[in-house]
């Protein structure tokens, strides 16, 4: 709370605000440029109305004397930043030029402002489209009217679950599943308008 406190009173009342959410745990982000460049702290504030008390009783800490929801609100202040438990957690970068050259490559901006247009999302097309994404394209047209059929499943990067959906649709969600960080323009299909 000493650290929140001196980041001004708009941060103190969304701290206050987000403690007296009834959430078991509450999660406050850090963060600041270091040595090494910018840098997060994630901390977890423990809030659960039970925890283990002496002897490995569960005991109410947070409610105590009171009905769950009814506990004054610089009570409860009190006890979440003031007797709960606050555990460091690990945080993952996940950012286009992490995930792409984990920050030391100077090519991933520049593929991150590219467009590519892919026309088919066949067997060829479909693992084309897959590769462009994961290597770091920042945004995929995509041009296919065709829906995915069983003489092509053998082919296609896709399996028999996405057989009679638009070949276009179905390699997009699948790019959007293995990489956040490409984007698809052009909601329709250009011949079908899809």
């Amino acid at each position: 709370m000493a650290l929140i406190s001196g980041l001004g009173e708009d941060v103190v009342t969304v701290a206050n605000e987000t403690a007296l959410s009834q959430d078991a745990e509450v999660l406050f982000l850090f963060a600041a440029n270091g040595r090494g460049g910018p840098g997060v702290v994630p901390v977890h504030v423990d809030r659960r109305d039970s925890q283990k008390g002496s002897g490995g009783k569960d005991e109410k800490m947070l409610h105590r004397g009171f009905r769950v929801g009814k506990s004054p609100a610089p009570l409860l202040l009190a006890k979440t930043f003031g007797t709960n438990k606050v555990r460091r957690t690990q945080v993952d970068r996940a950012d286009a030029p992490w995930i792409h050259g984990r920050g030391q490559d100077r090519r991933s901006r520049s593929l991150g402002n590219k467009t590519v247009t892919v026309f088919g999302a066949g067997s060829v097309g479909s693992f084309v489209t897959q590769d462009l994404a994961r290597s770091g394209v920042g945004h995929i047209n995509i041009v296919d009217y065709d829906k995915l059929a069983w003489a092509n499943v053998g082919r296609h990067v896709l399996g028999a679950s996405s057989i009679g959906k638009t070949r276009r649709s179905i390699c997009r969600e699948s790019c959007e599943l293995s990489s956040r960080t490409t984007s698809f323009p052009g909601g329709t299909c250009l011949r079908c308008r899809s």
